[in-house]
């Protein structure tokens, strides 16, 4: 039985250390001011990465490599159209219906801002 208390005990303590170190971390994030952003960076970075979707439509250049852009979902919901392509299965030889989504291009396009 005092093994058992031993070990309730220890648990405690245990526990209280480690929300205390956590409390420690919490307060000294919350306590770390803030660094200022410089605004004529911040605005290079906005018009840098901001583009025109579709021509009504804003969005936020994620990655050039991989061509993403983030933009709001009504602005491309219509882009996907539905195709149904017949295509001969190579084991049966059958003609088969195979329904697809096709992508409608869309223009992406930077309108920069001159002073």
């Amino acid at each position: 039985m005092k093994k058992d208390v031993r070990d309730v005990i220890e648990y405690i303590i245990i526990c209280t250390v480690a929300f205390a170190i956590v409390g420690l971390m919490v307060l000294a994030y919350l306590t770390t001011p803030a660094k200022a952003w410089d605004i004529d960076k911040m605005n290079a970075q906005i018009e840098e990465t901001n583009v025109i979707v579709g021509g009504v439509c804003s969005g936020t250049i994620i990655s050039k490599e991989q061509r993403l852009v983030l933009t709001a979902y009504h602005c491309v919901d219509d882009l996907f159209q539905e195709v149904t392509e017949k295509i001969v299965d190579p084991k049966t030889n059958e003609i088969k219906e195979v329904t697809k989504q096709k992508i409608v291009p869309l223009s992406i396009t930077t309108h920069k801002l001159r002073n």
